[in-house]
């Protein structure tokens, strides 16, 4: 259960963020367009590129924090002498 959850988390990082940048990108830049007039096609690619970048660069901060949190609580079962709960799912 506890490797599911790991796993649901760190796809959610690695593919949504992006996936969610793209799609902010392709909104604002809608937004930008009806507002201010046309835009040229350039604009549109870096809007999207710009906010897919972002939504990448927040997935890969968000897998670098869970793992170091994953890390850190280890280290303090560890040091209690506790064990790692592998899973809760008994068959």
């Amino acid at each position: 259960m506890i490797e599911m959850r790991k796993a649901k988390y760190l796809a959610v990082c690695l593919i949504g963020f992006p996936i969610g940048g793209i799609i902010v990108g392709i909104v604002f830049f809608n937004i930008l367009n009806f507002v201010n007039g046309p835009y040229s096609d350039i604009g549109r690619e870096v809007s999207i590129i710009g906010w897919g970048l972002f939504g990448l660069f927040a997935g890969a901060y968000g897998v670098y924090f869970f793992l170091k949190l994953e890390k850190a609580k280890n280290r303090y079962l560890k040091s209690k002498n506790i064990e790692t709960p592998k899973s809760t799912n008994q068959r």
